[in-house]
């Protein structure tokens, strides 16, 4: 029950000294019992070794015991310890095992945990995606039936969470409903608050609202009973500030990301990636070059993370306006996998264009980039709708360049369909080129678009003074005043403050300056 209610340490603590009673009193099923929780506990917890450790205790336990419901639950548990591990061969050995005992002694509920499993791993394969999302179904249903709204939850999560780009998003969002609902009758109250918030959430990305994403995390935040405190909440803070930095809310971003805690394990690179980009947004290009360089590292090692194109694209897109050059993020690009069995973005090579675009585009050679980005503005599935606008904004500055203003009009129009419901730096960057072009647009643009603040910035950097000096100026923090200027570039559409300098001398804004 605590574990379900998000009380981590509570429940660590009870399941241990459950635990060591059922060993003094030499109860092995007992113990088994005591041993799968421990080792989702161990999961929850953030720590993969240990994890690994006590799966290994349940699965030499299980040969111990007789045919009977406790031995096919912990060949279940042990399927679902190698599946949240990406070992899906692994899960579908112990899953299968797990059916074979259950149809030998008519076990519904042991059948019912094993299909969740061995459905989990399937559903990431994109071969065998169709038979896991059909275990996946069916085992749901059958936990309905059993009364058992924890396989019913964990089943539902595991089908949508595991399709970020659905065909069908109203399917998905009755089956989040569902999920929800079996959450709360369980008491499973991360599930039912901030896991159904991030579902919510990526949804909403899908359909490219970058406002009901913000807000469905932001009711999930609201609702949190603890789940945020835990290892995977840090996940959670990685989603927001991600959301952060595409709505130019720097300051957000830093704030948690100065609060999240980095991972081990496969997910080390998320974190390094946040890490980077944020850096990038403030201006802190040293911090922000040693980020980028420990990021290629983790890339190189499958052991610690690999890395999502989509966050190498928005790394080289924030990178490359501070000045960081296309070779020093060349080891980036080269270093896009796809996730273990297929989840995610399961065909890397939309994004792989389209970050090899970025970097053409930088290197002057837009011809290459034009190729790029049209291959990533017609990805429908493997790329978010926010992405290919961007891709096709970078194809329009491209047919710019080549003298083809008609070609890039065209492009400008797609990608304001594809923006419409989206803002932060990627409109900023759609409003640049419609500027470029002449187009009329309702966004406020121009010396309109900045706050009295940023137009104290602007004036302070026409001056030539540096972050420090320009938050000596203003009275506020280093980290403050970057934040300042990253919004003014992205608002400008410009990439460097020799531009913004120019730009200010142009529109007479250095009068703005203070005494």
């Amino acid at each position: 029950a605590a574990w379900l209610a998000g009380l981590l340490p509570d429940a660590v603590a009870h399941n241990r000294q459950r635990l060591d009673v059922a060993r003094r009193r030499g109860d092995q099923e007992a113990e088994s019992a005591a041993l799968r929780l421990e080792a989702r506990l161990a999961w929850e917890s953030g720590d993969t070794d240990e994890t690994v450790r006590v799966t290994e205790q349940v699965a030499t336990l299980a040969e111990r015991l007789p045919d009977g419901h406790e031995r096919g639950m912990a060949l279940a548990v042990v399927a679902q310890s190698a599946m949240l591990r990406d070992d899906l061969d692994g899960a579908v050995h112990w899953a299968d095992r797990a059916l074979e005992l259950a149809d030998r002694v008519g076990d519904e509920a042991v059948r019912a945990h094993a299909m969740v499993e061995k459905g989990s791993a399937l559903v990431t394969s994109p071969d065998e995606r169709g038979l896991g999302a059909e275990m996946l179904c069916d085992a749901a249903d059958l936990g309905e039936r059993l009364g058992d709204d924890v396989v019913v939850a964990r089943a539902l999560h595991n089908l949508v969470r595991t399709d970020s780009r659905p065909r069908d998003a109203g399917l998905a969002r009755r089956r989040l409903e569902r999920m929800r609902a079996a959450a709360e009758r369980a008491g499973f109250d991360s599930m039912a608050g901030t896991v159904h918030a991030q579902g919510l959430a990526d949804l909403a990305e899908w359909e490219g609202d970058l406002d009901a994403a913000m807000q469905a995390l932001a009711d999930g935040r609201c609702g949190d009973r603890g789940y945020l405190f835990t290892a995977k909440g840090s996940w959670f803070g990685v989603h927001e500030a991600g959301l952060a930095l595409e709505a130019g809310d720097v300051e957000k971003a830093v704030a948690l990301t100065d609060s999240l805690r980095g991972a081990a394990g496969s997910k080390a690179s998320w974190f390094a990636g946040l890490a980077a980009h944020v850096a990038c947004r403030i201006g802190d290009v040293a911090t922000a070059r040693s980020e980028i360089a420990r990021l290629a590292e983790l890339g190189g090692d499958p052991g610690r993370g690999r890395l999502s194109g989509m966050m190498v694209h928005d790394v080289v897109a924030a990178a490359l306006r501070v000045g960081i050059a296309p070779e020093e993020l060349h080891p980036l690009a080269v270093r896009i996998t796809p996730p273990p069995g297929g989840k995610g973005d399961t065909d890397p090579t939309a994004a792989r264009a389209f970050v090899d675009a970025q970097l053409a585009e930088a290197a002057g050679d837009h011809e290459a980039a034009c190729a790029g980005y049209a291959t990533a503005g017609a990805a429908e599935i493997s790329l978010y709708p926010y992405e290919r606008g961007t891709a096709v904004v970078g194809l329009a500055r491209c047919l710019i360049a080549r003298g083809d203003l008609e070609g890039a009009r065209e492009q400008v129009a797609l990608a304001e369909q594809l923006l419409e419901h989206w803002r932060g730096w990627r409109v900023d960057e759609l409003d640049a080129v419609r500027r470029r072009l002449g187009m009329t647009t309702g966004a406020v643009v121009g010396p309109a678009a900045l706050t009295p603040r940023e137009r104290e910035v602007v004036a302070l950097v026409a001056e030539g003074l540096t972050n420090a000096e320009l938050a000596a100026r203003l009275y506020i923090s280093p980290k403050t005043a970057a934040v300042h200027v990253s919004n003014v570039l992205a608002k400008l559409g410009m990439s460097s403050r020799t531009e913004v300098a120019a730009w200010a001398i142009r529109e007479q804004l250095t009068a703005a300056a203070p005494d």
